[in-house]
């Protein structure tokens, strides 16, 4: 059994190494896998990679979709393809072991909490300060694609800021938040001491 550890950014580390080192008995990897709130082409990379045999860990049902509808539509892929996921913020997935019909009961059971639109099942993350009464400012949709080119020094900090649309102030820091968070990441990476499939 492999493990793909499936983060956003601004999950809390912590909630998924706790997880991860309740079902890591039976693991042989640990694969780690990261990427801004908005989007998903990580997880469809851990998608193709996994078989039946593997478990991929997540911080809450919020990592699988923007809202619930493709919330439910992942589930659904997992359960159709009978694909483990452990999902921290919903212990019943995990708590009696990775085993296949345990796991799938439990994805379909909160599948139906969600198509039955009970609103306490997912808990979209509300990015908003405790200080600031503006929302917290999302990593553009390019940002990964732009960040790697930026970085190489094939585009510059205007040609970034022009094609990501953000002004500079905004740019600069979420540089920073964005920083930090692959630090996060680096020293995720380091506790497994795995690397990506892919």
């Amino acid at each position: 059994m492999e493990i793909y550890i499936y983060m956003k950014y601004t999950d809390d580390e912590e909630k998924v190494k706790k997880v991860v080192d309740f079902i890591r008995r039976d693991c042989c990897s640990i694969y780690v896998s990261m990427e801004n709130r908005r989007s998903f082409y990580e997880l469809e990379k851990v998608k193709k990679s996994m078989t039946k045999e593997d478990a991929v860990v997540i911080e809450s049902l919020s990592s699988l979709g923007m809202n619930e509808a493709e919330i439910a539509s992942q589930l659904e892929w997992f359960i159709q393809r009978q694909r483990m996921l452990a999902v921290g913020s919903c212990v019943p997935t995990y708590e009696f072991g990775m085993s296949q019909p345990t796991n799938m009961a439990a994805l379909s059971v909160l599948k139906q909490m969600i198509i039955s639109n009970n609103n306490n099942v997912v808990e979209l993350p509300n990015y908003r300060r405790s200080n600031s009464g503006r929302s917290r400012i999302a990593f553009p949709d390019n940002w990964d694609e732009l960040y790697e080119k930026w970085e190489k020094k094939e585009i510059s900090s205007k040609e970034f800021l022009n094609q990501s649309r953000l002004k500079k102030g905004t740019f600069y820091n979420l540089l920073t938040e964005y920083k930090k968070q692959a630090d996060s990441k680096n020293e995720l990476i380091k506790t497994y001491d795995m690397r990506r499939k892919w």
